[in-house]
């Protein structure tokens, strides 16, 4: 115990070195940890490295009345709650959004049985066509801008982006969706020749 008090006053000192010999000290067992609720090994390693930082961070409010060990696995379990809650969030939400998908297809399936017998607008099912075959990436931007009516500020936030960027893929998915809509009658106008 002494050496490592002396290792972590050393840390809070500003000595690298110590620092990197107390994540070479504990990386084993936080990984191991983490691993336990956490299969994806990348994610492990990512969320390892957010405590460690966030241990260095702390580290001058550590009072020495517990093991460091068991400190340090309380914050790599917060770290690993966050993230399984916030991917948890995402999945309901990716999944919430796939069911919405599942069911535009089978509206425009009917539609599409519609469409032989009156005369629904060809280039309405045409767009859900093309919206439908566009990468989820790309859905999901669309979904957030035009049906949850959020700015590009707004989604870059969200997505960690720039707003421009959001502007410019947003731009590029209403340039793709566009032509595969001309295409699209194409198609149609040589069916009808």
């Amino acid at each position: 115990m002494d050496a490592e008090k002396t290792l972590i006053e050393r840390v809070i000192a500003g000595d690298k070195a110590a620092f990197a010999d107390i994540v070479r000290a504990h990386q084993a067992s936080v990984k191991a940890f983490i691993g336990r609720y956490i299969r994806d090994y990348s994610v492990v390693d990512d969320i390892a490295q957010e405590a460690f930082v966030a241990m260095f961070h702390s580290l001058p409010t550590y009072r020495f009345d517990s093991s460091f060990r068991t400190w340090i696995l309380g914050i790599a379990r917060h770290h690993a709650l966050r993230f399984l809650r916030s991917e948890g969030k995402r999945q309901k939400q990716r999944q919430e959004f796939l069911d919405a998908a599942v069911l535009d297809w089978h509206a425009a399936d009917m539609e599409a049985r519609d469409l032989a017998d009156s005369g629904v607008d060809q280039q309405l099912l045409l767009l859900k066509r093309c919206i439908n075959k566009l990468p989820d990436k790309h859905s999901a931007l669309l979904k957030a801008h035009y049906f949850d009516e959020q700015a590009s500020e707004q989604i870059a936030r969200t997505l960690d982006k720039k707003a421009g960027t959001i502007r410019m893929a947003l731009m590029r998915i209403r340039e793709a969706i566009r032509q595969c809509i001309e295409q699209g009658l194409i198609t149609l106008e040589t069916q009808d020749a």
